[in-house]
């Protein structure tokens, strides 16, 4: 230790600790700076530094995914838009208000139902998963924005947008028909009752099966229980005459509307 008892004692009163001193007696030729009061500015000066220069990667990796989730959200946004504008130009107009006002209630509710318990019955999972259900991170109480963790905020704006758009699927299914209501129900219901398959241990992963891009969770899942509503409600009313093959008026009001929302969903789809 480049520094003597008297020295050492000093720099220990300074700095409050005897083994902050050890460290600035290690490191600095106490006699040589001209006393312990120089020797202890020259420590802190370091360590200033050393904290700058974490701020500086703090606030660089804070810029990046600041940037990431707001090109994530431009493209959500324009998904979520091309969804309503192509099923708002396919119906008649005196329908095109409910259509998109179904569009808007759907992102808000399954942001609340993914938000509180959805994503946890999806991800959480405290311990090894069962490969059924989670039973964590509800209200997203694990999840932060560090890029390596495994629930991160970014993660869970990307799968809502998957919620929110397989629950969509419904609303073009059965356009012009079903109250405001039920259909408000369904969403709900919908956003909070999704399984865990977060374990490749699980007999049909085990088998192989993987479903590439979220296509069984957003096209078959959104689609089967399309069908199966379409079904229950039956053709619109108005839309055919007596026979099936008679149509009493052509679909679609605003071809330019569905082919902006096509262009939306180019853009924030793919």
């Amino acid at each position: 230790m480049p520094c003597s008892a008297a020295e050492f004692l000093a720099v220990s009163q300074l700095v409050g600790s005897n083994a902050t001193a050890t460290t600035i007696c290690g490191s600095y030729a106490v006699t040589d700076m001209g006393g312990s009061t120089s020797a202890v500015l020259a420590w802190t000066v370091s360590q200033l530094q050393g904290v700058r220069e974490q701020l500086a990667d703090t606030t660089q990796a804070l810029a990046e995914s600041s940037y990431g989730l707001n090109t994530l959200f431009v493209l959500i946004s324009a998904a979520l838009l091309g969804f309503a504008m192509f099923v708002a130009g396919t119906v008649r107009s005196k329908n095109i208000s409910s259509i998109l006002m179904k569009s808007f209630i759907d992102t808000c509710i399954t942001a609340v139902g993914f938000y509180t318990v959805g994503y946890g019955f999806a991800r959480g999972h405290e311990g090894p998963s069962n490969g059924f259900i989670g039973d964590d991170d509800f209200a997203l109480s694990r999840t932060t924005s560090q890029p390596s963790g495994e629930h991160r905020w970014d993660l869970w704006l990307w799968e809502w947008v998957f919620c929110a758009a397989s629950a969509t699927i419904m609303a073009g299914a059965v356009a012009e028909r079903g109250t405001f209501i039920s259909y408000t129900i369904w969403i709900a219901f919908y956003s909070m009752g999704w399984l865990s398959a977060a374990n490749n241990k699980t007999p049909i992963l085990g088998m192989g099966a993987i479903d590439f891009a979220g296509s069984g969770v957003v096209h078959t899942q959104g689609g089967f229980a399309s069908l199966v509503a379409a079904i229950m409600l039956g053709p619109r009313i108005g839309r055919y005459g007596e026979g099936v093959n008679t149509r009493m008026y052509k679909g679609g009001h605003n071809p330019p509307y569905y082919l902006l929302g096509t262009f939306f969903l180019w853009l924030g789809w793919y």
